[in-house]
């Protein structure tokens, strides 16, 4: 009996010692669920899942999970039963309103709501895929699936999620990058922007997943075509 009181206090106190681990961190490794966006809704392009995906695909379900330390952080998504052999890509909201009314964020580069979920080490990358006629299959914010609608995505991030703040003033972009950008985003600044957490003030999502029914391409710093699939918090 002794023996089985001693085991059971260790038990415990390994369990609470990861359980406010994990409230220091997030939810620590934690499996949670994205929230499934109305399949005729239409995206900021005008296209939805079920008119340029071909179906409503009502059984699709995402779920992330993440471990953060030392201010970084490896993130994984899992989709299943999506659209089989599609690409999607994963966006962080960086733009919300404070719980007084007042506009805050955007992405210091296009001015935009959002930013591909990435490293600031891919946004050299990302800014190659951005602009008229360009676009890539393979971008680092994003995965395929296969036949069967499953896909996945593990991303080392080089900042703290759910909290903290993207640091595009840590890119080491090359001169052609930089040049682009002028001609692209002539007001673009490379500042560390705060991430927007949905649950604690207006905003529409932290984390967008979305899909590319229609050119299988996404277009680097701006999402370009797409339908929405997934938002998180739920």
């Amino acid at each position: 009996m002794r023996h089985l009181t001693t085991t059971m206090l260790i038990l415990f106190s390994f369990s609470l010692s990861a359980m406010l681990a994990g409230t220091a961190i997030g939810d620590d490794d934690m499996r949670q669920s994205f929230v499934r966006l109305p399949a005729e809704g239409s995206s900021g392009s005008g296209n939805s899942v079920r008119y340029d995906c071909g179906g409503d695909f009502p059984e699709a379900r995402a779920s992330l999970r993440w471990e953060q330390e030392d201010g970084r952080t490896r993130l994984r998504i899992h989709l299943r039963k999506g659209r089989p052999n599609t690409l999607y890509t994963v966006w962080l909201r960086l733009k919300g309103t404070d719980r007084d009314g007042w506009a805050f964020g955007g992405s210091p580069i296009t001015g935009g709501g959002s930013t591909p979920l990435a490293p600031s080490t891919a946004l050299d990358e990302l800014v190659a895929a951005t602009g008229p006629g360009n676009g890539t299959p393979t971008p680092p914010n994003g995965f395929w699936t296969n036949p069967r609608g499953r896909g996945r995505m593990v991303l080392d991030l080089d900042f703290a999620f759910p909290a903290g703040a993207y640091p595009f003033d840590r890119a080491d972009l090359s001169e052609e990058a930089l040049s682009d950008l002028a001609d692209l985003f002539p007001e673009y600044r490379l500042i560390p922007t705060a991430l927007v957490d949905a649950s604690v003030s207006e905003a529409p999502f932290t984390l967008r997943v979305a899909s590319h029914c229609t050119d299988n391409l996404s277009h680097g710093m701006t999402p370009g075509a797409r339908e929405g699939w997934f938002d998180w918090p739920n």
